[in-house]
């Protein structure tokens, strides 16, 4: 930008209207003019009192009242531009005006519009892209989750965001990021991602010998102990969480199985609780059943039910006699 009276280079829009303003080819140009010496004098004198230096000030917190020490100048003090508050949670408590949070609220606007991270953008690509954190940011997720379909897919997924959202499937497709999922239940539904980023981390610490794998639990439970008592008065010997390593099941896998009773050395007596009727829980089953059955086990699985009531007694009992029946005829055909 060059002036145009002596064509003098200015760095910007300001300085050159404050030069053109000085110049002395600008026929407007006139010292005696008022206005022209007073700005003058304003800016000789703000030179003057600007400090060159910081130094240490000592003020007072406008919420709690607490002195506290900040550097400072003291062009800053009195155009009181330095801090008020002692801390961040005395500026956040501190009550603002509706004015101010309006404005607040429109810079943030501008910002995440600017970004492509708007969640109150009327673009769906800029709903898409904005991060989980925005989302807690600007208040729009529901303390329940909410039935979607995925925007790229279609499929029925459940999460807690008002707005548009995608499966797992189609993040790792689009190289986005995941958003956290429920399923019908509300139970949260962690990524592939995650799941084998821990899985990893597990098994490196296994093999560096800092963890020594999953161990059986030193708690028993009541259905484990109501069983522990049926076998001993039974006179079945039995093997209590007996360990059974997935590598030698044929899976490329360092964790182990936990057998609640091996009677015999051959059958795996299992009680079920109430998370085996999960769907996740299910299918592992399943494939933990089909393995250890192709290595010679025999699965027996008991579902537990309450013992409080006459009729879960009743339903215990016939479960019990059952099994022994079942026990009995194995004993006879060996």
């Amino acid at each position: 930008m060059n002036c145009q009276y002596c064509s003098l280079e200015c760095k910007n829009i300001h300085s050159l209207r404050a030069h053109e303003f000085r110049c002395k080819l600008n026929p407007n140009y006139n010292e005696n003019n008022k206005k022209y010496e007073r700005s003058m004098k304003l800016l000789y004198d703000a030179s003057l009192n600007r400090p060159r230096k910081t130094f240490e000030y000592i003020s007072k917190c406008e919420k709690c009242g607490n002195e506290f020490s900040q550097l400072t100048t003291q062009y800053l003090i009195d155009n009181k531009k330095c801090k008020r508050f002692c801390s961040r949670s005395c500026a956040n408590s501190h009550i603002r005006t509706e004015e101010s949070k309006a404005k607040t609220s429109r810079s943030l606007n501008k910002i995440h519009e600017a970004r492509g991270t708007s969640r109150k953008s009327n673009n769906p690509e800029h709903r898409k892209n904005c991060s989980k954190k925005n989302a807690n940011a600007m208040n729009n997720r529901s303390n329940t989750p909410l039935k979607h379909t995925c925007i790229y897919c279609g499929k029925e997924i459940f999460a807690k965001y008002f707005h548009d959202v995608y499966c797992y499937e189609c993040a790792e497709k689009n190289n986005l990021q995941n958003l956290q999922l429920y399923n019908s239940e509300g139970k949260r539904i962690p990524s592939k991602k995650r799941i084998e980023s821990s899985r990893a981390v597990q098994q490196r610490l296994i093999a560096e010998g800092k963890h020594k794998g999953w161990q059986s639990r030193n708690l028993v439970s009541y259905p484990e102990q109501f069983w522990k008592g049926v076998l001993e008065n039974n006179n079945i010997d039995y093997s209590f969480n007996h360990v059974v390593k997935k590598k030698e099941l044929g899976l490329n896998d360092m964790s182990n199985y936990f057998l609640d009773f091996l009677i015999d050395n051959r059958i795996d007596l299992e009680i079920d609780g109430k998370q085996h009727k999960y769907p996740d829980r299910i299918e592992s089953d399943k494939l933990r059943d089909s393995l250890l059955t192709k290595a010679g086990y025999i699965v027996y699985r008991i579902p537990w039910n309450e013992i409080k009531s006459e009729q879960g007694q009743n339903k215990m009992k016939e479960k019990i006699q059952s099994f022994l029946n079942f026990y009995k005829q194995y004993k006879n055909n060996i």
